[in-house]
């Protein structure tokens, strides 16, 4: 009983001297605006997608042939009330922003964007008295942009009237990876019902367009005909333009997808031609769905 009543006065004590020492909130209403860039698409729509927390999210991955694609970016007034006036201001590309993320040695080092790969339809935002937000949009001309090259697009907001711009979420990076075999290639794809090629074949496809989209400067991917279509991960070192050993694999998420559908690969995928001065090559492998095998080659070629 009288442990019970040693434990019950500490308790009691430490509550009323929280009480007596407890510190009022912190008043969040004194806080300045703040304008911000939000580029939603780049964070999957589950956060702000600017900022270098994230980069990533601001690859272009738009097909090469696309003649044009449109990034939306959200400018936002974060602040505790709305502004009774309105907030205006220009976004557009930041040199110093290229230049601090290439002498940080952050990851790879980018060229600027040429002005003919992207147009800012709307550098000029314009947040009316009593709302927080205004729309930029940005367009991309894909079958400008030069696969080899690896570009690196800042676009940030420069002025903002006379407001405080967020030093974190204040730009969107927007990146090209440069790699020596992406861009658009002519694709042909012949597929047997069988265990090899000595039959005649039961698909055979020419000239269709595809693309070699590069992951980093020695991988690019390209999607198999095979119905799941599972994409080849190509691999080779680059010694000052000088391309070898190249290898072959899957895209280990498209093997899962394959594995659930009942597909499992028997054999490849193998390295048949792989020919980098005339950008030609043709990979095999041998699939198995379950009731019967299917012997694929894929050639590709400028």
């Amino acid at each position: 009983m009288k442990k019970f009543l040693i434990i019950a006065f500490g308790v009691l004590s430490l509550i009323f001297t929280g009480c007596l020492k407890d510190t009022p909130p912190t008043n969040f209403s004194n806080l300045p605006p703040i304008v911000e860039m939000e580029y939603p698409a780049g964070a999957n729509f589950s956060g702000l997608g600017s900022g270098l927390q994230y980069f990533s999210g601001g690859a272009l991955t738009y097909p090469s042939s696309d003649v044009s694609d449109t990034a939306i970016i959200l400018i936002n007034l974060a602040s505790p009330s709305v502004e009774g006036k309105e907030v205006t201001g220009t976004v557009g590309f930041s040199q110093a922003l290229l230049s601090s993320y290439n002498s940080e040695g952050l990851g790879l080092t980018y060229l600027q964007m040429p002005d003919s790969d992207y147009s800012i339809i709307n550098p000029n935002f314009d947040i009316p008295a009593g709302t927080r937000i205004d729309t930029v949009r940005i367009v991309f001309f894909p079958d400008k942009i030069s696969p080899t090259s690896t570009y690196l697009l800042p676009l940030a907001i420069l002025t903002a009237s006379n407001y405080t711009i967020s030093g974190n979420f204040g730009v969107v990076y927007f990146s090209t990876i440069g790699n020596p075999l992406a861009g658009a290639y002519l694709w042909d794809y012949t597929r047997w019902n069988a265990q090899d090629s000595s039959g005649s074949p039961v698909t055979a496809d020419v000239g269709l367009n595809t693309t070699l989209l590069p992951d980093n400067p020695t991988q690019v991917e390209v999607a198999s005909g095979y119905y799941i279509g599972p994409r080849y991960v190509i691999d080779f070192t680059n010694n000052n333009g000088v391309l070898s050993n190249f290898s072959v694999s899957f895209n280990t998420a498209d093997l899962a997808t394959m594995a659930a559908a009942g597909v499992t690969i028997t054999s490849g995928p193998n390295i048949l031609i792989a020919d980098s001065a005339n950008l030609i090559f043709r990979f095999q492998y041998i699939a198995f769905n379950g009731s019967g095998y299917r012997y694929i080659i894929d050639k590709y070629y400028p």
